[in-house]
């Protein structure tokens, strides 16, 4: 212990002699580690985490989708019950489904998210009550029974921590609840924002089997295995398709376990992926420490050779230059855990409204230990290097050279792979990094279709009443909007463009009957009103849109996009023709271009869209889309309070622009993007730095040769390119070391990227471009140096 203290007390009083060299090891490895820490926290967060439930390994969710679509978390009631009744696999299934809803019966209901969920739900993941009981079998079944259950977080912002509630009522959607129970704080189920729980009717008449918006979650029999579980559905969903083909053909069912399928497979090699990229970041910063640690051994080559002839052994002199590289990675990993802690919090803060508590990054105990481990790993790799020199050290030539060698073609060697395969590394992480943000921005920010800018979208939430009552209030409310100053034009509409989620319908074409076994196309299907055209800014191709005179009593019509129309009359003009869908024979009156109603528009979900008129078929819970000639930010608070003024009881949600609208989607992929980006770029500057560390040093070793060329005539352009072609020799093997790493990467990513454009080969130019041209300005610097040298100077030196 004694000789260990001395050790690290030695190692700090030298490693404080060359303060620069230690200070930027620190930096670089605190900042690759801390990298390290907030990416794994995210991995284990959402892949190895336990979840809170019991025996979670058994609880498996199962969603409908269409066959060759991606996989889907959501399934229709009317398949919930028979799937119950029929299964031979699981306790008992459950459904949950999400449903904004008004509150409060005073002058102005907030908008609030309940959830829906059947009874057994609550059994299913172990869930117990805070206070109270939770929902019941009665409870799914008898609509005349209100009951809601409280979230935690509700009953702390609404009631005093001594309020008993129980008993009590709430107005949601002008009907009363009556509380029944208060669920713990720890209880959440995939949405965090949901604040009440009320219950999935399942009665006959509420069932639907097309509507695919429940996530159905159930628990295995004991003995039980997935792959039996997954044969059983399989058979069920077959019987299902025999006495329900409309609604069931050309669909599977997926089942998959919550513990180990969730994030699916994509998901966690997408996570593998980001994890491999700050550990190449760390990887590329032990490199270009190891390198740091060569130049400053080189300086201390006549030290260690003296320490090494008054009787140190060599075992000795490699303990003490491996308790340096310790003290160093010990210094950049509490740095890198304080970073790392810091990158959590802002990742935490990121996902709060968008992933449970129990998916949310925290700094604990794994995450810390992985990090301590790292940082240790981290320091026996950059300290092999100088430690391995050590052994080839000849005494007598360090002390008859006074400490002036170049340190031998090995030292020469072993500098210069590293700083390859520093570039080479830098090349992978660069090349894969780049194609990843790229195919995030250009599904961020492609073109939609329509004109998405100065467009205020306001979600709303109608009171309960007959469908004539719900268009003429919606009709109040698109000229009571349309009034306000600063708008041009407003529209009522069932969803938004450019949504994440979005489901489909089956249609009919009435004169195309269908194959034996070949399933109902599908489509987009909206309620809107004739300002769409107008609001969106969009191109009418034939026919016409909806008018005032499409409305209840009058003959049912309907407006389908381009693809519908290339898809199904193969270039004719589908103008007369009829479609049958929701139970209704439709004229086709107009065609309009494609816009992105979905934003995976790529997806095999994504079928075109269909057009109604919301006069034929109003919502509960339109959206009202206004076009601003002002700054839509302004106009916000002025229409809340214009729409609240129309109906008392009419719920108004977030009003935010389209822009914000679609954002919201994207917290997941800009966290990413940021580090993908920041560590690229750090990978960038460690790289130019590696190569630039040893080009200077080369050039230091070698003031004595540099200087006799000049005086043998040798020009400085001659110098200055010799030095820049061995930074371009070492710049160019590099790439071509990388080029197969960025190949297979880009391979892999195809396939991860379900929803990416293609990945275009000038990306990996113009990384290659940026790199070279990097390590060639580093190159610059220590030619630049050579150049200048005055050759009397130096011989005079020598």
């Amino acid at each position: 212990m004694t000789r260990l203290l001395q050790d690290v007390r030695f190692a700090l009083r030298d490693l404080r002699k060359g303060f620069l060299i230690t200070a930027l090891a620190v930096l670089s490895l605190a900042i690759a580690i801390a990298g390290n820490t907030t990416v794994f926290g995210l991995v284990n967060a959402f892949l190895f985490r336990p979840l809170p439930y019991p025996e979670a390994e058994r609880i498996v969710v199962l969603g409908e989708r269409e066959e060759n679509s991606p996989r889907t978390l959501t399934a229709s009631t009317a398949n919930l019950v028979d799937w119950r009744e029929r299964n031979r696999s699981f306790i008992d299934l459950a459904g949950f489904r999400a449903q904004p809803m008004s509150l409060g019966a005073g002058e102005r209901p907030e908008p609030v998210l309940a959830a829906q969920v059947s009874p057994g739900f609550y059994e299913l993941l172990g869930a117990t009550p805070l206070r109270g009981r939770l929902i019941e079998k009665q409870d799914g079944y008898d609509e005349e029974s209100r009951v809601v259950v409280l979230s935690y977080r509700f009953f702390e912002e609404r009631f005093a921590p001594s309020e008993d509630p129980l008993g009590g009522t709430l107005v949601l959607n002008r009907k009363p609840f009556t509380i029944v129970g208060i669920l713990p704080d720890d209880f959440e189920f995939f949405d965090p924002r949901v604040r009440l729980w009320t219950p999935l009717p399942l009665s006959e008449g509420t069932l639907s089997r097309d509507r695919r918006d429940t996530i159905v979650v159930g628990r295995l029999r004991p003995g039980v295995t997935m792959e039996q579980a997954k044969a059983d559905m399989a058979a069920v969903h077959e019987e299902l398709v025999q006495e329900f083909p409309e609604s069931n053909r050309g669909f599977v069912v997926d089942t998959l376990n919550l513990r180990y399928e969730i994030p699916d497979e994509r998901g966690r090699m997408f996570f593998a992926l980001l994890q491999g990229a700050v550990v190449f970041v760390l990887l590329i910063a032990c490199v270009n420490i190891a390198n740091l640690l060569l130049s400053r051994q080189q300086g201390r080559r006549r030290e260690i050779a003296l320490r090494s002839a008054l009787g140190a052994g060599r075992l000795r002199i490699v303990r003490q230059l491996l308790t340096e590289s310790v003290v160093i990675a010990a210094a950049g990993g509490a740095l890198g855990l304080v970073l790392g802690a810091i990158g959590l919090r802002l990742c935490a803060a990121a996902f709060a409204n968008v992933v449970a508590k129990h998916w949310t990054p925290t700094l604990d105990l794994t995450v810390v230990a992985v990090t301590l481990g790292l940082a240790a790993l981290s320091g026996v790799l950059f300290g092999l290097s100088p430690a391995i020199m050590s052994f080839k050290l000849n005494l007598s030539q360090v002390l008859r050279e006074g400490g002036r060698g170049s340190g031998g073609a090995s030292r020469r060697f072993l500098s210069r792979a590293l700083v390859i395969a520093e570039i080479a590394l830098s090349v992978v992480l660069l090349g894969g990094g780049s194609v990843l943000v790229q195919a995030f921005v250009e599904l961020r920010h492609s073109d939609p279709g329509f004109e998405a800018d100065d467009l205020l979208a306001v979600a709303t939430s109608l009171p309960e009443g007959e469908d004539r009552d719900r268009v003429a209030l919606t009709e109040r409310l698109v000229e009571r909007a349309a009034s306000v100053a600063g708008t041009v034009s407003v529209v009522a509409a069932s969803s938004l463009p450019q949504n994440f989620y979005v489901t489909t319908t089956s249609f009919i074409v009435d004169d195309q009957p269908l194959g034996p076994g070949e399933p109902n196309p599908r489509a987009v299907v909206l309620s809107t009103g004739p300002e769409y055209l107008e609001t969106l800014r969009f191109t009418l191709l034939g026919g016409r849109f909806f008018e005032t005179r499409d409305r209840l009593e009058s003959a049912p019509v309907a407006v389908v996009s381009q693809s519908i129309a290339e898809r199904h009359w193969s270039g004719a003009s589908p103008i007369g023709n009829r479609i049958t869908i929701q139970e209704t024979s439709r004229e086709i009156v107009g065609v309009v271009e494609d816009i992105r109603q979905s934003m995976f528009q790529q997806s095999a979900s994504f079928q075109g869209a269909i057009y109604l008129p919301l006069a034929q078929a109003p919502v509960p819970a339109p959206f009202l889309l206004v076009r601003c000639r002002i700054d839509p930010h302004t106009l916000a608070g002025t229409l809340r309070n214009e729409l609240s003024a129309v109906d008392p009881m009419l719920a108004i949600g977030q009003i935010e622009t389209m822009q914000e609208f679609v954002d919201q989607f994207f917290v997941g992929v800009n966290v990413f993007n940021a580090i993908l980006s920041g560590f690229a770029v750090l990978a960038l500057m460690l790289a130019a730095l590696g190569t630039y560390g040893v080009l200077a040093y080369n050039v230091s070793q070698r003031s004595q040769e540099l200087g006799v060329r000049m005086a043998l005539g040798a020009a400085p352009s001659r110098i200055l390119g010799m030095v820049t072609r061995q930074g371009a020799i070492l710049s160019g093997v590099g790439l071509l070391l990388g080029t197969p790493g960025v190949l297979l990467l880009t391979r892999v990513l195809e396939r991860v990227l379900v929803y990416s454009p293609p990945i275009e080969p000038l990306t990996i130019v113009v990384v290659f471009g940026v790199l070279l041209a990097s390590t060639m300005a580093a190159s610059y610097v220590p030619a630049r140096r050579a150049a200048s040298v005055d050759p009397v100077i130096v011989l005079r030196s020598e």
